[in-house]
């Protein structure tokens, strides 16, 4: 029993010593990880709580839970816009399309009435209106066209050979004028009353208000025994006028 006490009170005084050496104590804070062996550090050895996740390898410790997604960021800046493209070449012209139909024709005129007693020709050589006219106004370059018939005849069985054509007269008063290079047709007229027809396409007239009607000249006997007359006659624009070559070459 005594040798038991003083193997104990050798042992704490050993411990005593070396906590309290400063030469020991120094020794132990120098002690590095080349002087210990491997294997030898357990997990008593360890102060728990002591280690950081950097303390160990990669893999080494379980990953824990995904947390939650963060808030969006704020957008960035707007990049600066890309300069213009060149402008294209300009493209063919496309090809003409087609010519419209022709406009409306001018002024209308009907010519409705009785001839009444054919006089002798007042003036050799000059134009009478041979019952009714219309008026008409037309613009510059426009020409008239006219379908007339009338019928004809003497009241003592004479016979006349006068000249009948188509005629314009300015409104105001003024000349007859057939209506191209002096177009005219020659009859015979008898006691037997017969139908005579014209129809024609006047030369260019100035721009204005017109008479038109059948006409006639050269009658040296006058005549009745007469009936009607009736027809029309129609302005028309110059560009309408097709077919005649004098009459094309004026327009």
């Amino acid at each position: 029993m005594r040798k038991k006490l003083v193997s104990a009170g050798l042992t704490v005084a050993v411990a005593f010593l070396l906590v309290t050496n400063p030469v020991v104590v120094d020794a132990a804070g120098k002690i590095t990880g080349a002087q210990i062996k491997d294997g030898t550090i357990t997990t008593k050895d360890v102060k728990d709580q002591s280690l950081l996740a950097a303390d160990f390898g990669s893999g080494q410790l379980p990953a824990g839970a995904t947390g939650a997604a963060g808030p969006a960021g704020a957008p960035g800046p707007t990049g600066p816009t890309g300069p213009t493209g060149a402008t294209g070449a300009t493209g063919l012209t496309g090809a003409t399309g087609l010519t419209g139909p022709a406009g409306p024709t001018g002024p209308f005129g009907v010519i409705d009435n009785q001839v009444g007693v054919v006089p002798v020709a007042p003036v050799a050589g000059a134009y009478s209106f041979l019952g009714d006219t219309t008026p008409l106004t037309i613009t510059v370059s426009s020409r008239f066209s006219a379908s007339i018939s009338a019928t004809l005849g003497t009241a003592t069985g004479s016979v006349a050979i006068p000249r009948l054509a188509i005629c314009t007269q300015p409104s105001g008063g003024g000349a007859l004028t057939d209506f191209s290079n002096d177009y005219h047709q020659n009859i015979n007229v008898t006691t037997t009353r017969a139908a005579v027809s014209l129809s024609g396409l006047s030369d260019a007239r100035a721009a204005g208000s017109y008479l038109i009607g059948m006409c006639i000249r050269d009658n040296p006997t006058a005549f009745g025994n007469n009936d009607w007359s009736t027809g029309w006659v129609e302005a028309i624009p110059a560009a309408n006028v097709f077919g005649r070559p004098e009459l094309s070459a004026q327009r």
